[in-house]
């Protein structure tokens, strides 16, 4: 399925580094169980085509890659941790 979000995002002129500059959609998985990668794979891929559509950009967030978040054992408080981590390093201050 991905093979077709590829072609998809190709044929609607989408790439990664033009993004519509007011909307970014961001999921945080928990790749430590597989649900991104295996059991929630076909929704996740539905989000990024929907964001390939329609010009957003698009993250997947695993809190496992960002050192700080390792402390929290509790999905709960580490996906908002990585997010506070994500925003601040991507987010352009005005």
């Amino acid at each position: 399925m991905l093979c077709c979000l590829v072609a998809l995002a190709t044929a609607s002129g989408y790439n990664n580094n033009t993004r519509n500059p007011g909307l970014h959609i961001v999921t945080v998985i928990n790749d430590a169980y597989s649900f991104a990668s295996v059991k929630y794979r076909r929704q996740v891929d539905s989000v990024i085509c929907y964001a390939a559509r329609y010009g957003y950009g698009f993250d997947e967030l695993d809190p496992a890659d960002f050192p700080a978040c390792a402390k929290y054992r509790d999905f709960f408080f580490a996906k908002h941790c990585a997010v506070l981590h994500y925003l601040r390093t991507s987010v352009k201050r005005g």
